[in-house]
Parts: structure tokens; sequence; C-alpha cells
């Protein structure tokens, strides 16, 4: 079936390849696995799914980090079910990951203190809007940001307390390579020793 890369040819070299391609991502802003798709488990039990933007990866722990408004619906369906799914897809790279593990929400820490203090201050700017994400409005615009002056990216800045940081510890990952030399499919799952590898019909 042809010549694939060095690193999809073997289990271990695969995973490591595909972390850190997640974590390239998060300086590149132009990589396919910058935005990923999240899913969650909404209030009547079906899947919710949107977009959003990576911000951080541990690769030696499996989590990856992403910013939200801690008043959006993603914050309460995690808040009362914990399980996620996440979806990177880079089509250049021929490269999708599909990753399950559990969310945790720091609001209010040392983590999202951190995190709201080095974020940009256009990405500041959402987490002052009024009223909250997903709220009817009687017209498009009908909307508005508080102005942070001084208080930017501080504790005082009106944004701060809507912020939240939410960290996927992620349990299962499975990476598919896409090419004409011959797709490459595996999954991965953590265990006490560190994870069972198999492969996989694409």
């Amino acid at each position: 079936m042809g010549n694939c890369p060095n690193w999809a040819d073997n289990l271990d070299r695969m995973l490591a390849h595909g972390l850190s391609e997640i974590e390239r991502a998060v300086e590149d802003r132009h990589h396919g696995f910058r935005t990923f798709g999240l899913s969650t488990i909404g209030d009547d039990g079906a899947p919710e799914s949107r977009i959003v933007v990576l911000r951080k990866v541990l690769t030696a722990d499996w989590v990856i980090r992403f910013h939200t408004d801690s008043r959006s619906d993603k914050v309460a369906e995690i808040a009362k079910d914990d399980r996620v799914s996440a979806l990177l897809y880079d089509k250049d790279l021929k490269l999708q990951i599909r990753a399950r593990g559990r969310a945790a929400l720091r609001q209010k820490d040392d983590t999202a203190r951190l995190a709201f203090a080095e974020a940009k201050p256009l990405g500041r700017v959402c987490y002052r809007i009024q009223p909250g994400p997903g709220s009817a409005i009687d017209e498009p615009d009908a909307y508005s940001h508080s102005n942070s002056g001084e208080a930017e990216g501080t504790a005082t800045d009106p944004g701060w307390p809507n912020f939240c940081a939410v960290d996927l510890s992620l349990h299962e990952i499975e990476i598919l390579y896409l090419a004409h030399e011959g797709h490459r499919r595996a999954r991965f799952a953590k265990t006490s020793a560190g994870y069972a590898a198999s492969w996989l019909a694409p």
C-alpha cells in the first residue's frame, strides 16, 4: 500500500506525533487543530456541539484547555455531566483526532486567574458581553461590552467574573491518518500503567 511516514506505522510514534501536533497548534493559529469541535451532553440527554479554541496542552497528562464564558450553556452542561468528546482535524496534515474524556471547570482560581491575565486583550472582550451568551435579545445588535479601563486583565476587569478555563482530561484518543499511501487508524486508552494501544481498520 506504499510507504507511510515513519510515525504512521508505529503505535507509540503515532500517539507522540498526534500529541505534538496538538501542542504545536497552541502557538500556530493557522494550524487546523487550533479550533476544534467540543461535544457535551445537553439537559435533554442529546449531544450538543460547538467549536472552541485550543489554548493550552499538557501533553504528558493528555490534557487540553480552552476558555469560555461561565454563563454559556456548555459550562452548565459540564457542571451537570462532565463527560465530553473532542474532534480535531487538519486537512493539510490529513490528520483527524477524536478524543473522549472529562472536563474540569476552572473558575476564579489560580489557574483561571493566570489564564485570564495571559489572554490577549481582544479575547478578554468576549467575557464582558451583556447580556450573557445565548440570551434572547430583541434586535441582532441588542448587546454591549463593558469597558475594562485600567482594570484590563485584572480581578477588577468586568470580564473576569465571567471567565472560565476548561481542562479536558482525555482518557481515550483515536488517531486517523488519511493518505494515498494507505490510511492508518489507531486507538489509545489511558491505563494505570500508561496506555493501551491497538490498530483499527480505517
